[in-house]
């Protein structure tokens, strides 16, 4: 089985980053009615995510939530629960914004900089290279539900369901990892360079998974699984995790461009 790390690490980072979008303070956080009303709300950690990062923004998705991210506001939660691996101290501000036309939600990160740190997960007991941003984010979202796809593993045919899909295309910016020379020899194509395309979130039994999925430099398409629960990445990935992968990297990528077609310009969608 050939399986994908470099994506899985992304998806890690760039969850890390999602945050949500409103004109108001940092930790204001509301919730839509059916007739559009804003209602205050407090969001929860996501009991199935052992990282307090990934279990905020997780429990923000959860609830549908809008509302604005900053780091101080994430010092003020993360002081209780233990600290976090990802490099929240590189954000400025993360917010959700409510979308319209097909779209579920819009995201747009700001980064106090260009960001270049190194890969804090590990790989093989390594940390292996290092991760680059630009300093503006912004992708689309959708919540699929349950989402099938067939795959094939040792001559065999399989279905694989995946349930409570939330798909995140990167729409304007990039995200990309850059392996060390010398790991990224010793594995192959098990390990490459990558830049992330988007990622997705669902449900495989009781656990919560995340998939990274983009490409490497030579437009290969790559996919990586991560454990929520474990906080760690699934290397090898699962057959079925790989697969739908690729499946939800062509259905972001087709969704994207039929949505930027109906809108016309980019500006369309009112960036922060």
């Amino acid at each position: 089985m050939r399986c994908r790390a470099a994506e899985t690490l992304l998806f890690a980072l760039l969850l890390g980053l999602v945050g949500t979008r409103v004109a108001a303070a940092a930790g204001a956080f509301y919730r839509l009615d059916e007739q559009g009303h804003r209602h205050a709300a407090v969001p929860t950690l996501a009991e199935d995510c052992a990282d307090p990062y990934f279990g905020l923004l997780i429990g923000v998705i959860d609830g549908d939530l809008f509302g604005a991210l900053d780091t101080a506001y994430l010092d003020s939660v993360f002081a209780a629960h233990g600290g976090s691996k990802i490099p929240y101290q590189t954000i400025e501000r993360m917010e959700r914004l409510p979308a319209s036309g097909g779209l579920d939600s819009k995201v747009f990160i700001r980064l106090e900089d260009v960001m270049e740190v190194p890969i804090p997960y590990a790989i093989l007991g390594y940390n292996p290279g290092t991760l680059r941003s630009t300093q503006r984010l912004h992708m689309f979202h959708w919540r699929l539900g349950d989402h099938h796809v067939a795959y094939e593993e040792d001559h065999e045919a399989h279905d694989f369901l995946a349930r409570d899909v939330e798909l995140f295309v990167l729409e304007l910016g990039y995200m990309e990892m850059d392996i060390d020379g010398w790991l990224d020899r010793i594995m192959g194509g098990k390990l490459d360079d990558v830049r992330l395309s988007g990622f997705a979130v669902f449900r495989d039994g009781e656990r919560r998974i995340g998939l990274g999925f983009g490409y490497s430099k030579k437009g290969r398409g790559r996919t990586g699984a991560f454990d929520l629960a474990a906080n760690e990445s699934l290397f090898p990935a699962p057959a079925a995790y790989l697969a739908l992968g690729r499946s939800l990297r062509e259905l972001g990528e087709a969704r994207l461009a039929q949505w930027l077609e109906s809108r016309g310009e980019y500006d369309a969608i009112g960036s922060p």
